[in-house]
């Protein structure tokens, strides 16, 4: 079985191993700011980027409307992937009970 990107992306940002700039700068890797390239107004830190930058809630928005979900994003990784496992797990139930009446 392959691993697609997506699974890889959300394992590292569940472990939380993503290089952020925070990440980068505290290991001396960057030396210039450390401010979310999409905003400029926070660190871009994990939690920051995916879940409360302003621009990024642009996109989870336009994504919750094109699937059809209501979803409260919350400020850590594992509550999110936590949530989205919950909806999927009634998603899920809900299409076999009507498979099957």
């Amino acid at each position: 079985m392959v691993t697609s990107k997506a699974q890889v992306l959300g394992w590292r940002l569940f472990l939380p191993k993503l290089p952020t700039k925070a990440k980068l700068i505290g290991r001396g890797i960057l030396s210039q700011h450390s401010l979310c390239e999409f905003c400029l107004e926070c660190e871009e830190n994990i939690e920051h980027i995916f879940f409360s930058c302003k621009e990024s809630q642009k996109v989870w928005n336009m994504c919750d409307k094109w699937l059809g979900l209501s979803i409260v994003f919350h400020i850590k990784a594992r509550n999110n992937f936590q949530q989205f496992y919950l909806v999927n797990l009634k998603r899920r139930k809900m299409l076999y009970v009507k498979e099957y009446r």
